[in-house]
């Protein structure tokens, strides 16, 4: 399942940066368009590393027509379906699921044995790079928190056993979204109360303070640019 969601994750990264590409040729520098809504604080991290990743396929410009034409066509397939309100919650998720998996098939279908290498390569190098980033932020907290070896080790085990959880709760196709909402909710303060039980409390103190030193920064760089 894990392999699944990165290379759908990977198609879909490839598909919108071609719409995008396609895109500032006509329209300049207009938004990229997806169904749904997206996170325009994420859009800039996110366009350049869809952006790398063309480059390193490097797809032929009859390869990024036919990858535009297979993601519009997911797309509106997937607008019909979200506007059929008769379907069941485990209807929906079985034909979502069903349509996310024709539209990789299809986009895979394109790529020569060296482009498919290639994306099998980025994909790896992204899951290595999410695992040092975690490293580092686990580092980083170890050294601003003071931790023991054990409480690195404990914080590190309950976040593996968390991360697992909330991979379940998102795959579980007979979920609502508000169920996944709240069985989210419910897993989060689970695992705050656990951190709890791992933290003293000159630790947990001097966490808040950070996060709220955080907040602040991100509260003032919003301001400044607006």
């Amino acid at each position: 399942m894990k392999k699944y969601l990165i290379a759908l994750s990977a198609f879909t990264i490839l598909t919108l940066s071609v719409n995008a590409q396609q895109q500032r040729a006509t329209t300049g520098d207009a938004p990229m368009q997806h169904h749904g809504k997206m996170d325009h604080k994420k859009m800039g991290h996110g366009s350049h590393e869809r952006g790398m990743m063309m480059k390193q396929l490097n797809l032929t410009d009859a390869q990024k027509q036919q990858a535009k034409t297979i993601h519009e066509d997911y797309a509106n397939q997937m607008k019909q379906l979200k506007g059929n309100s008769s379907m069941s919650v485990n209807d929906y998720n079985a034909k979502k699921a069903t349509l996310q998996n024709e539209q990789k098939a299809k986009f895979e279908s394109l790529l020569t044995q060296d482009q498919k290498n290639k994306m099998g390569q980025l994909k790896k190098d992204q899951v290595a790079k999410k695992e040092m980033m975690g490293q580092k932020r686990m580092d980083k907290m170890k050294s601003s928190l003071n931790l023991t070896d054990a409480q690195a080790s404990q914080l590190k085990s309950q976040h593996d056993n968390f991360k697992s959880q909330a991979d379940a709760i998102k795959e579980n196709t007979t979920l609502s979204q508000d169920q996944k909402k709240q069985q989210f909710m419910e897993l989060r303060k689970k695992n705050q109360e656990s951190e709890k039980s791992i933290l003293t409390a000159e630790q947990l103190q001097k966490k808040e303070q950070l996060r709220s030193s955080r907040m602040k920064d991100m509260k003032n760089k919003r301001s400044e640019k607006s």
